[in-house]
């Protein structure tokens, strides 16, 4: 309590960080006073509050911009440009007791470079006087701002263009007011070995003058980078001469990609056993091409100016027929996906002061990029199928795998009435190893990527010659048939009648017997020749048959 007419002062000090690391240049200090009411009110409650601003531009240092909008201001891409602004209030003066020998020096962390100084600026403008003897303008000092390698004793070539210096020499105040210089300059994010994804990049600058020294520094930048996956598959996995086969190819950002990719290119090259179905390049769903083009076909390439992070799934699709390979060959088929970091061609260098000032290029296999993608997608050409056991010799076999079960079709029935043989027919699985018919037994086996029973084009039926305990199988006399002998196939009714026209026996590697025909056809395949050194059969016995008539039952 004090009484009316006299005041009291209050001292208060503070100390403000060095260097400054806020994000804003001025610190706000308000004071209240109150009256507790106990003589009266106040009469004069306005005057109660007071501020006090002060601009800490001596020390302020931040960054104001960068040349690219798909990143946040403290989040960079490779190769991107950063604006940074440094300010330093200079009190009145004269040419007595002007600033002597000031130098602003700047050094980058490894893995940045200068681009150069862009403005030198004082507010109000027209009363920073500088040295008349020196010749200098604010505009000369930016343009003569000395860049070079840190340390200078350093050889390599990541320290290119770190340091920068201004020498402003001997200057003044001009004026009644406190004016602020402004200095701002850019650097640019190096496509350089160390600088990774979730890599911190940051600076240290320093103003000194005869007398002093103040040490400044800006928030740290980090570097984000985009990171795509391809995956392709190949419908089916399995196949034969002359089928067509669908592959589809999925493009996506990883869970770890921080930011868009642009510049996205995606190369197939079709291998020479297959032929691409000109015209089957499709975009199915996602984010729509820039470019699609096939007629540099077998080379099949599509492009996209930017895959935005938040995308999801992009699908494309083409189909190719299988035309060349041989059994038991495994074609492999390559998808490669590059991009950049950065929207446009930044190709080359964005300053003179380092090589390395370019956006960085995804390329798999690259020593600084380990994010390019690529992926293969296999097609295997199975052999004609193994269908017997050894004759007299009881083969004990292991549970039926859930992959090889085979599938129930039905009320299909094959017959043989030259051999009296009728037996139902059953679906066998086509996988990467062909058909296996290890558990069909007295069983007709449909090969499962051969046109449906009855149904237009090349039907393979196979059953052993030989059973797993030895007894005959039910195509034991399958080489027996001759032209013109009738075999039918019982289904939905209805008796479809195939006559035979060829009787063969063939090496296993003989595909040709499953190529595509465009009549309704059966090939009848079994074994023949067992090996006893080899415990194989030689040979295949295939029997081609014609469909030449349909009754019902």
């Amino acid at each position: 309590e004090f009484a009316g007419g006299t005041s009291l002062t209050l001292t208060l000090t503070v100390e403000v960080d060095n260097p400054f690391t806020a994000e804003t240049n001025e610190v706000l200090n308000t004071v209240q006073v109150n009256d507790d009411g106990s003589n009266g009110e106040d009469p004069s409650p306005e005057n109660n509050e007071a501020s006090d601003r002060d601009l800490l531009s001596e020390i302020g240092k931040w960054i104001s911009d960068t040349n690219q909008d798909h990143t946040d201001l403290l989040d960079v891409a490779v190769g991107e440009v950063i604006t940074y602004q440094v300010n330093l209030t200079i009190a009145p003066g004269n040419l007595e007791n002007q600033l002597e020998n000031l130098v602003f020096e700047d050094i980058l962390d490894r893995g940045m470079a200068f681009v150069g100084c862009t403005s030198i600026t004082t507010a109000p403008e027209g009363v920073l006087v500088l040295d008349p003897a020196s010749g200098y303008t604010l505009d000369g000092l930016c343009t003569m701002a000395a860049i070079s390698r840190h340390p200078s004793t350093s050889t390599s070539v990541l320290d290119d263009g770190r340091r920068m210096i201004i020498n402003f020499g001997d200057l003044y105040n001009n004026s009644q007011d406190d004016i602020v210089l402004t200095i701002e300059y850019q650097a640019v994010v190096l496509n350089s070995e160390g600088n990774l994804s979730g890599t911190h990049l940051g600076n240290q600058a320093n103003w000194s003058w005869d007398g002093g020294t103040l040490s400044l520094q800006a928030p740290d930048l980090t570097i984000l980078e985009p990171k795509l996956e391809v995956t392709k598959s190949v419908n089916p996995a399995v196949a034969l001469q002359g089928q067509t086969l669908t592959y589809t190819l999925v493009i996506s950002h990883t869970d770890t990609s921080e930011t868009d990719a642009f510049n996205v290119l995606l190369n197939d090259l079709i291998p020479p056993q297959l032929t691409y179905v000109v015209g089957s390049l499709a975009f199915v769903s996602g984010v729509a091409p820039t470019t699609i083009s096939d007629v540099n076909n077998p080379y099949l390439r599509v492009g996209w100016d930017v895959l935005p992070l938040s995308t999801q799934e992009t699908i494309l699709t083409y189909q190719v027929t299988l035309t060349g390979g041989s059994p038991n060959q495994q074609i492999q088929n390559l998808a490669t996906l590059v991009w950049t970091s950065l929207p446009g061609d930044v190709s080359a260098p964005q300053t003179p002061y380092n090589p390395y000032s370019n956006e960085r290029t995804f390329v798999p296999g690259s020593g600084v990029n380990v994010y390019g993608a690529n992926s293969s997608a296999v097609i295997t050409i199975p052999a004609l199928p193994d269908t017997g056991f050894e004759a007299g010799v009881v083969t004990v076999l292991a549970a039926q795998p859930i992959e090889s079960q085979y599938s129930a079709l039905g009320d299909l029935r094959f017959e043989i009435p030259k051999h009296n043989v009728s037996l139902p027919i059953v679906g066998v699985p086509f996988n990467r190893s062909g058909w296996d018919l290890t558990w069909l037994s007295r069983q007709i086996g449909y090969l499962e990527g051969t046109a449906y029973p009855t149904w237009s084009g090349n039907t393979g039926l196979t059953a052993h010659v030989y059973n797993a305990d030895g007894t005959p199988g039910p195509f034991v006399n399958l080489h027996l048939l001759k032209w013109g002998d009738k075999v039918l196939v019982h289904a939905y009714g209805r008796v479809y009648t195939y006559e035979v026209r060829s009787v063969e026996r063939v090496a296993p590697s003989q595909l040709n017997a499953l190529r595509h025909e465009i009549d309704s056809t059966l090939t009848l395949i079994t074994c023949q020749g067992f090996d006893e050194s080899k415990a194989a059969y030689t040979w295949r016995v295939v029997v081609k048959a014609v469909l030449v008539g349909v009754s019902s039952e």
